[in-house]
């Protein structure tokens, strides 16, 4: 008896969803997987509800073209494996079989920085990703290495999930952070319910995350996309301000420090200068219209040698940044000569 198309592609849609079901699950669950006859044992260290892979391992998409392991499972599509052989011949790998009966595992999981110009002002918990490597174990016992990791990023990290592609993510995550700003823990299942039945927010939500709230509110219960455009801005116009405040407070309070000690170190260096200040009046009233450059040498001359202004105490040069306060340019040639009473 025939099968009726309708009938083996409904069927080959369930075991897909299941297939692919199974796939998220493995990676959560410290325990043994096992989809169509491949057994996955994801067991590590990691906090997997901070910790989340680019894409579910064993499925097939951009991503995972991109960032995935170069594995090849029984249900692999071949057009695909035909294109993943091409990405990881460039890479100087090679494909791994995992058939059924096969182990996959995590052998050994490393740190790395992202490479952004933003990286600096970025979270803590936002500027480094995971590379979890794996082996893949045959029936037989023989153990292969898998050259290209798994990539494993935070999920609060917003920006680099939208730079691997994955939007759902992005987008997930960005919903974790409003409900931390909110104080709640399930903004969908609050957004289902009626306002009335609404808990008390926090007094000191930021006035951004306030608004994304109410935007997120619109676009999900009209479906508006255009809703939904403007609630990515909003948090992104909010987290851009939370990340610049503490660098913006403590560049403002650096300034502030500059600026005093910048005072400090100029009252100080007048008072150390004012004998020779003293000096030059004195000069000035002996000789009202004396140069700017002769004075200076004449106070010199009745510095050298003293020790109390230092090395550059009888540098006329020196001397004269000093006590050009007390002189005026005046006339056509725009000589320094002593300031006048009137001026």
């Amino acid at each position: 008896m025939r099968r009726h198309p309708a009938v083996h592609s409904t069927r080959m849609a369930d075991a897909q969803f299941r297939r692919a079901y199974l796939l998220g699950r493995a990676f959560d669950v410290n325990e043994v997987v096992t989809v169509d006859g491949v057994m996955f044992n994801m067991q590590c260290e990691l906090d997997k509800s901070v910790w989340r892979p680019v894409y579910p391992l064993g499925l097939h998409g951009h991503v995972a073209a991109l960032y995935g392991p170069e594995i090849a499972f029984p249900w692999t599509p071949s057009y695909w494996r035909k294109l993943f052989a091409e990405e990881v011949l460039a890479s100087e790998s090679e494909i791994v079989e995992a058939k059924p009966g096969c182990l996959i595992s995590i052998a050994r999981i490393e740190t790395a920085k992202f490479k952004t110009p933003y990286a600096d002002f970025a979270f803590d918990g936002e500027r480094e990703g995971k590379r979890a490597y794996l082996s893949v174990r045959d029936a037989r016992g023989v153990t292969k290495e898998v050259t290209r990791p798994l990539v494993l990023l935070p999920r609060s990290a917003t920006a680099q999930l939208i730079d691997v592609g994955n939007y759902s993510a992005a987008y997930d995550s960005m919903i974790a952070k409003l409900e931390k700003a909110l104080g709640v823990s399930d903004i969908d299942g609050l957004l289902d319910r009626p306002v009335s039945e609404w808990p008390e927010p926090r007094t000191n939500i930021d006035p951004d995350y306030k608004t994304a709230f109410m935007v997120l509110t619109m676009a999900s219960r009209d479906g508006n996309e255009a809703a939904f455009a403007a609630f990515g801005y909003i948090m992104a116009r909010a987290e851009g301000q939370n990340m610049l405040m503490e660098s913006a407070i403590r560049g403002k309070a650096s300034k502030v420090h500059q600026a005093k000690a910048a005072n400090a170190r100029h009252a100080k260096s007048v008072l150390a200068t004012e004998p020779i200040r003293d000096m030059a009046r004195q000069i000035i009233a002996a000789e009202g219209d004396i140069s700017l450059t002769k004075c200076a040498r004449l106070v010199a001359d009745e510095f050298r040698g003293k020790p109390n202004l230092g090395k550059s105490g009888d540098d006329p040069k020196w001397i004269a940044k000093h006590i050009k306060v007390l002189f005026e340019q005046r006339g056509s040639r725009k000589e320094y000569r002593p300031k006048r009473k009137d001026s």
